[in-house]
Parts: structure tokens; C-alpha cells; sequence
């Protein structure tokens, strides 16, 4: 990097943090006494970078007591040579002086900026934990959540690919300005709060905001108090109470996000702030908001991409921890709630992407959705809950308040009877909220055989229901099937035009419709379940995919699936 060019980053960030300090000030005075100053006492970070006020030095020192701000990066690391860590090896020179000169763009940068935000602290997982320390990686990456909540800022690198792109956006010199058009797209991706299909938005994810494309980067930004995104067109602030960027078009406030008053032009609809009213809040309507908000958040975070598919727990374990606090532990069952069973057993795999699936899973257990590398959603029909529409335009303004999009009604969950778990069996015990080798789980459910088949009109069948699959039972009942894993093409090979394919037995193995719930309402009788085979040298069963839909009419006796059948023990591993 040239002198000139140096000259002017170091302008531009120092440009910067003057409208950073001031959205800081701004949310000192106007939200006292909100979440957005608050911290988690007890749980620090071990480490933090200490910029030497007099110098230009920093190194790596012992957070002190009482914790002093700090500053918390949300970045891309990219590839791994490219960005500078600390180790076992080099802990001690870290310690005595960091190598500024070798940072990758990203983190020098935020060096700068944090000195003219005169913020000398700051926190960055390369920096901070130990890489090849297994107890000091386990203990730091246990406590994220709370380390990323408890910082005075966050400090997101939405427009950058790695740690060497850096915080500002490479920009050509014939690069225009944001016609209208791009900047309300934008101010639309930036106040997205709601789950939208895997395919929505990602070439525009890919290109120009890569860390919303990120798996860790997700807790990062719902946990964050106070964030500043340094986009590839302008700086945009985001904490608990408003949003505001440098066009001054996304401004925003909610100052009564703990009620259900739907204030025009007063609100905030993100999931952060749903987040904050959920753990703040202690009435029993709050408690009944806590497992959807979990689900709002696996949805939204299960379309991320890992670098290590293995981190697919510990990544949103932040989450989970700081939104059930202690009791969580007990009742966590990879990535599942054990008081929402049976129903959070019901999570389906997002059929218009199918990339991520494989033909068989190596991950357990197969009933959760950290068995498959695809985003996830759970159905849902009632008015609020809904995931067919556009939930792009429910996500600001003067639509909704920031929890009422949280319905404790999908689906048919509430007032299910018939199905229970019996038993739960996670390894290793004391696992918490990280990844699990075996998960047994034992229900009191019916179950009947039946075909996997592709409908055969695809095409409208996927219009209508998401998947080009169905269920087959006995007297050609039919249900929407959401399959885990990727059914071989030769499963329609050869088949005439107006039949359906069917998947073999000798193909995949004998397939099984496990109930788990099943309930009349006004539109008719509802029926949804797990789709299992056999496991490989297992009594038990594994799960391949989720059906359910409307199966007859309301008052129609013997039209189910499960009429006719009769309660016994399901194993599923």
C-alpha cells in the first residue's frame, strides 16, 4: 500500500469515527436506561488487544477488573494465511507486542479506527484466543455470546471477502454513487429481519455482503448491543432501539419494544431487538415467544455457509445459551428444545436449494437439523407465522412490532396429544450446547410404511408446496414430502409422462411414516410426521425428510394416515 493510499484510509476512517462517535452520543443520551448500555456481569473475555495510547504499539493483555469498553470485530477471515493468529508458539511475543505491520487490512484498519474512536480496547477472535489451544478455544468459544453482547460497539466488515479487503469497500474510480433504486435495495437487505428462502438475495449476499453469507457472523449480529456496519455504500448503526445510517434513510426507533403497542412510525422490527425483548421480558407471553424466536433464528442462520460443517451447533451456541440462561442446558437437545417436542421434530429442508444435502448424512443425530448442511424452516399456517409470502416487506416501518411476527401458533403446535417422547439420550452428557456423538430419541407415536415418489407434475407441485416430492400410502393418500437427503436421479429414470417416480426399496431401504402430529381444524385434517429408514446395523431409525398437509376433510373418519394404526415404541438415532 502506498503513503498516499495510506493517507487516505487513515482520512477515511478518522472521517469515519467522527459519525460513529457521534451515533454513540446520540444513543448514550436517547436510549438510557435500555439494553443498549447494559452488560452480562461475570463473563468476560480472557484477552483483550490493548492499543497504547502514546504510541502506535498494541499487544495482547489480561482483560482487567473492572472490564474496560472494548471494541468486538465481525469479519471474514478468508483464507486462513492470510489472517494473523495467535498461538501456543507466539502467545508470548503477542503479549509483548503485536507485529502491526503484518495485519491483513481488516484488522489494521479497525486499529485505526478504534484509536480515533479513543476506545483503546479491543476484542478479535484471531487475536484473542489461543488457535491451537483446545481448552483455551473451547472455554473463550463458550463464552462468545456474552463477549460479543457485553462489547460498547461491534465493528461488522459487511463488504468484505477476508481479512485482507479491509473495513472500506474497494471501490473503481468510475464507480457512481447509489442511484435510488440500489439504496432502497439496500436499506432493504440491512433491515431484513425475517427468514427468507436460501435463494433470495444471494448473488447480491455473495457480492457485496459476504458476512451475512457467514455462519459464526449470525450470533455476532443478533447479540450485538450496538453495531456499525461498514457497508459497501455507507456506514449503517444498528443497536436495540433504532437504526441510522450516513443517507439518513433507514431511520428508524422503537421506544416500546417490551409492549405490543403498534406505534406508526415508532418501531424497529429486527431480530435483535425481538431477541432482547424475548430474554427481558418475564410474563408468560414472553416465555411462549422464546421457541419461536429460537426457530426465526435457526432459520435464518441454517442458510450460512461454515468453513467447518462440524461447527454447525457451536456456531449458534451463543445464541442458545444467553436465550434459556441456565436452564438451557437441560433442556438442549442438538440444536432442539426438549419442552417444544415433539413438534420441533417437524424442521424441513429448504427444497429450491438442495446442494447442501448429501446422499447419506454423517452427522447425529438424523432428527436434528444439524445433521444436514441446507437452510431449515419449520411449517407453519397461521395468520403471523406464515413463510409463503413475501416476509421481505414485513421487516420495517410501520408494520409490525419487533415480537409480534413471533406466533407461538404455527403449524397445529399447540394442544397436541397422542405423541410423546418417552426417553432422550444425548453423548457425551455434559455436551451442553455443543455437537453431540449420539442422540437417541424414543417416542410413544404410530407409524405406517409407505412410498417416497416425485410428483408427477413437479413443476406445480413445487409451486404449491415447496418440494417435488410426496409420500404414498395406502389408498393412494398422498402428503408434501421434504426430503434430508439427495434422492438419486434414478428415481424418475425411465418413468412414463403422468406417472410418478418412485424411489425402490432396494434403492433407499424401506421408508416408514413416523406421526408426530395430527389435528383437525377449520381447513381440514392435518397430518405431519417424520419420513425414517433403518439405520445402518441399528434397531433404530434414522430420519430422511418431514411430510405433513392437509390430508381430508375436517369430519372425514379413516382418511389418515395413522386410522388405522396402532401406538408403539419409535427408536430414532
Amino acid at each position: 500500500m502506498t503513503s498516499i493510499t495510506m493517507d487516505t484510509t487513515t482520512a477515511t476512517l478518522k472521517q469515519k469515527a467522527a459519525v460513529i462517535s457521534n451515533w454513540i452520543q446520540r444513543c448514550d443520551a436517547d436510549h438510557a436506561g435500555s439494553s443498549c448500555k447494559s452488560v452480562a456481569a461475570g463473563i468476560t473475555p480472557k484477552r483483550l488487544v490493548h492499543l497504547d495510547p502514546t504510541t502506535d504499539t498494541a499487544r495482547l493483555i489480561t482483560t482487567p477488573t473492572p472490564v474496560p469498553p472494548y471494541v468486538a470485530l465481525s469479519y471474514v477471515w478468508g483464507p486462513a494465511e492470510l489472517s494473523l493468529t495467535t498461538t501456543t508458539a507466539n502467545l508470548a511475543q503477542m503479549q509483548s507486542a503485536i507485529p502491526i505491520s503484518t495485519l491483513p487490512a481488516t484488522l489494521s484498519q479497525v486499529f485505526t479506527l478504534c484509536r480515533h474512536l479513543s476506545i483503546p480496547h479491543l476484542w478479535i477472535d484471531a487475536l484473542c484466543i489461543v488457535q491451537d489451544d483446545p481448552h483455551d478455544k473451547t472455554t473463550e468459544i463458550d463464552n462468545m455470546g456474552y463477549i460479543y453482547w457485553n462489547a460498547r460497539l461491534q465493528i461488522a466488515a459487511m463488504a468484505s471477502r477476508g481479512a485482507s479487503h479491509g473495513l472500506l469497500p474497494q471501490q473503481s474510480r468510475d464507480q457512481h454513487p447509489p442511484r435510488p433504486a440500489e439504496r432502497d435495495y439496500h436499506h432493504l437487505i440491512m433491515r431484513a429481519c425475517r427468514s427468507l428462502r436460501q435463494n433470495v438475495w444471494d448473488d447480491a449476499l455473495r457480492e457485496f455482503y459476504p458476512l451475512l453469507t457467514r455462519g459464526w457472523t449470525f450470533q455476532e449480529r443478533i447479540l450485538a448491543r450496538r453495531c456499525v456496519h461498514f457497508t459497501v455504500s455507507e456506514l449503517v448503526w444498528e443497536c436495540k432501539r433504532t437504526r441510522w445510517c450516513e443517507c439518513e434513510g433507514i431511520e428508524s426507533s422503537n421506544t416500546n419494544t417490551h409492549t405490543n403497542t403498534n406505534t406508526a412510525g415508532n418501531l424497529i422490527n429486527n431480530m435483535s431487538a425481538a431477541f432482547e425483548a424475548c430474554i427481558m421480558l418475564r410474563d408468560a407471553a414472553a416465555s411462549q415467544k422464546v421457541i419461536p424466536m429460537w426457530r426465526e433464528c435457526v432459520m435464518g442462520y441454517s442458510k450460512r455457509r461454515l468453513t467447518d460443517p462440524e461447527d454447525r451447533l457451536v456456531a449458534i451456541s451463543g445464541i442458545a445459551r444467553i436465550l434459556r440462561g441456565t436452564v438451557g442446558r437441560e433442556k438442549y437437545l442438538a440444536g432442539l428444545w426438549a419442552d417444544a417436542m415433539p413438534f420441533e421434530l417437524l424442521w424441513r429442508c429448504d427444497q429450491s436449494r438442495v446442494a447442501g444435502l448429501g446422499a447419506s448424512k454423517t452427522r447425529r443425530p438424523s432428527w436434528s437439523w444439524c445433521s444436514v448442511d441446507c437452510g431449515v424452516d419449520w411449517p407453519a399456517v397461521e395468520a403471523g407465522g406464515g413463510r409463503e409470502e413475501n416476509n421481505a416487506e414485513r421487516c420495517g416501518g410501520e408494520f409490525e412490532q419487533s415480537l409480534e411476527y413471533l406466533t407461538s401458533g404455527t403449524y397445529f403446535e399447540g394442544g397436541l396429544t397422542g405423541v410423546r417422547v418417552m426417553e432422550t439420550r444425548i453423548e457425551p452428557e455434559d455436551v451442553g450446547f455443543g455437537p453431540v456423538e449420539l442422540g437417541m430419541l424414543i417416542l410413544w407415536t404410530r407409524a405406517v410404511p409407505v412410498e417416497v415418489k416425485r410428483h408427477a407434475v413437479a413443476a406445480g407441485w413445487m409451486e404449491a408446496h415447496q418440494t417435488e416430492w410426496i409420500i404414498e400410502g395406502q389408498m393412494g393418500r398422498v402428503l408434501p414430502f421434504y426430503p434430508d437427503i439427495q434422492l438419486p436421479e434414478l428415481a424418475v429414470g425411465g418413468v412414463e409422462q403422468g406417472e410418478e417416480g418412485s424411489v425402490g426399496h432396494d434403492q433407499l431401504g424401506k421408508y416408514v411414516f413416523v406421526e408426530i402430529a395430527s389435528k383437525s381444524t377449520e381447513a381440514g385434517r392435518w397430518e405431519a410426521g417424520l419420513v425414517v429408514r433403518k439405520g445402518v446395523g441399528d434397531d433404530a431409525y434414522e430420519r430422511v425428510g418431514m411430510a405433513g398437509w392437509i390430508v381430508c376433510q375436517a369430519r372425514q373418519e379413516g382418511c389418515g394416515f395413522f386410522d388405522f394404526a396402532q401406538y408403539s415404541r419409535v427408536a430414532l438415532v
